[in-house]
């Protein structure tokens, strides 16, 4: 797991916090609050 990041939005707003796991050398998984699922795809 790298740790906790923040999600941003396109003028680097917070929007929520996220999970980063790193899976193998050149992919992750990213996982967001369920809660905001709604909020951070707008």
């Amino acid at each position: 797991m790298i740790g906790p990041t923040a999600f941003l939005n396109n003028k680097g707003c917070f929007k929520d916090d996220i999970m980063v796991y790193k899976v193998s050398p050149t992919k992750y998984f990213v996982v967001g609050n369920a809660v905001n699922k709604e909020r951070d795809y707008e």
